[in-house]
């Protein structure tokens, strides 16, 4: 399996290219679209729950000013997943992808510690459908079977539920605090993996069709060979998106005092 740093650059590779782009006056306060929260109300889990929920449109239209693109699509330009043990043994490239359904994201059972030297939040996010379009490469085992092709390909996933933990460190910038998002973890479930691998086998459509059959039959399988490079991928790139916001508001502008 590739390690998280990998991943992580991997994934961000194109995020990075396209905010090159970037309008270069930054931003030193939220959108005014976006709902702000007391650090001191006594209901502000509850709040930052509702304001992350109304920024969910916001950013699957992109905030270009804060060099932040659509979540929805989301591109990633690779995921590797590379498991020689277990049950399923193979090498996965998954090239030029593009994720739908980000922008469908429920928020809920939000958690906060707002002190920006210990800053944390958890929350739980559901997902509808989660769907995963793109170039594969493949080559291995999956259960006793041989597995080998090369094409396009599609993974839809139902009912997602994502436990996210967000943590961060105080940073001075000109005599005012920010917070650096240091760390950005997504685990998710499931209740259905659909794939769809083309091209299988050099394109014979009879031992292409029974695979494809097979690793949906034994999908669960595949999703814990699976899950961990997802979700070192989305962790990675939900920092980058955060760290764009967080760099160049202060602290004291997203949550406020």
């Amino acid at each position: 399996m590739r390690t998280p740093a990998e991943a992580a650059s991997a994934a961000t590779a194109l995020l990075v290219a396209a905010c090159a782009v970037a309008a270069a006056a930054a931003p030193n306060e939220l959108p005014s679209t976006f709902k702000l929260c007391h650090r001191s109300q006594p209901d502000v889990a509850q709040c930052i729950t509702d304001a992350f929920q109304s920024a969910v449109p916001e950013l699957k239209k992109g905030l270009p000013a804060f060099g932040v693109y659509s979540i929805d699509p989301l591109k990633v330009t690779q995921m590797l997943i590379d498991q020689g043990d277990g049950p399923v043994n193979i090498k996965l490239d998954f090239t030029d992808q593009t994720f739908t359904g980000f922008g469908d994201i429920t928020v809920k059972d939000v958690k906060v510690n707002l002190d920006p030297d210990n800053f944390h939040i958890d929350a739980k996010v559901s997902i509808p459908n989660l769907d995963l379009k793109g170039k594969y490469q493949i080559d291995g085992k999956v259960l006793v079977l041989p597995i080998q092709g090369k094409g396009n390909s599609d993974l839809t996933l139902k009912d997602v539920i994502c436990d996210v933990v967000m943590t961060g460190e105080p940073v001075e910038k000109s005599g005012e605090k920010y917070v650096n998002i240091k760390d950005f973890k997504i685990n998710f479930e499931t209740s259905r993996l659909y794939l769809t691998f083309e091209n299988l086998f050099n394109g014979d459509k009879a031992l292409g069709d029974n695979m494809n059959n097979f690793i949906n039959e034994n999908w669960d399988v595949i999703l814990k060979e699976l899950k961990p490079g997802i979700s070192d991928v989305l962790g990675a790139i939900f920092q980058d998106i955060s760290n764009r916001i967080f760099s160049k508001v202060p602290y004291d502008k997203i949550f406020l005092p």
